[in-house]
């Protein structure tokens, strides 16, 4: 299954505990977890992304893109785009319960930067507030790795922050699907077993919509309305990916634990 949005990777480094003990993730349980944790978190930033001339306005002060709001929304967009899994159920013997409460986890902090952030989403005369997808994917992992010990990490092959850089495994990955006889849109993610059998990382290309080239679009060269300049990209082509790593043994093991509430940031 692929996904389309704006350029950029997340990678998300992970095992599983549960009632305190480690246990190692067999491949379909791994592959699972990894798909479904980058469809969610693509599913937020779609949700961004929709909401975005609305976020700009500077003629409404009160927009009503509340946390309550953003939360529904993602829930809608994920269950659609996973097949039907629906994150405010169950859905027993469908998502086993360590990664229903990642799930729920990554949720709960993509929630909580809206939460956050209204004051400025809802600050009337200024346009620009720089609460986009890849700010709120930026601001939503930090809290979600801070409190799980994953990663997550965006990156593209002509990536902005020069911290966000792909590393040698996802830069050949997406030089290869950026490149001749690149697998189909609809083909599967691309799963690689790693580090002698310990490691799962799956691969899923995201590519350029509509959304996404208002800033990474066309004329090539010319300053979008974040200050960065435009790409010059076309709707279709190779955007980025949703990269997740997981490992399949009990080693550098997660806790799937909630943090205490933390303070907004400016």
């Amino acid at each position: 299954m692929f996904l389309k949005a704006a350029g950029i990777v997340f990678v998300a480094s992970l095992s599983v505990v549960a009632s305190g003990t480690a246990r190692a993730v067999s491949e379909s349980e791994a592959e699972q977890v990894a798909r479904l944790l980058a469809l969610l978190f693509d599913s937020g930033r779609t949700v961004l992304a929709r909401h975005q001339p609305l976020i700009n306005d500077p003629a409404i002060a009160d927009k009503n893109f509340t946390a309550a709001t953003f939360e529904a929304e993602v829930i809608e967009e994920f269950k659609r785009r996973s097949g039907g899994i629906d994150l405010t159920g169950h859905d027993a013997g469908r998502v086993p319960d360590r990664s229903r409460e990642l799930l729920l986890g990554l949720l709960g902090a993509g929630k909580e930067v809206i939460a956050e952030k209204q004051p400025t989403i809802n600050r009337k005369f200024l346009g620009y507030k720089n609460v986009t997808p890849a700010t709120w994917g930026t601001w939503a992992s930090r809290k979600f790795s801070r409190r799980n010990q994953v990663l997550l990490k965006q990156t593209a092959l002509d990536f902005r922050n020069p911290n966000n850089a792909p590393d040698p495994f996802e830069a050949e990955i997406l030089t290869r699907l950026a490149g001749p006889g690149a697998p189909a849109r609809d083909a599967p993610p691309i799963t690689v077993i790693t580090d002698g059998g310990k490691r799962l990382r799956l691969i899923l290309p995201l590519y350029h919509t509509p959304e996404c080239l208002v800033c990474h679009g066309a004329p090539k060269g010319q300053v979008d309305i974040s200050g960065y300049i435009k790409e010059g990209h076309v709707e279709g082509e190779l955007a980025g990916a949703i990269s997740v790593a997981i490992p399949l043994t009990p080693r550098n093991e997660v806790t799937v634990q909630p943090s205490p509430a933390e303070p907004p940031k400016p």
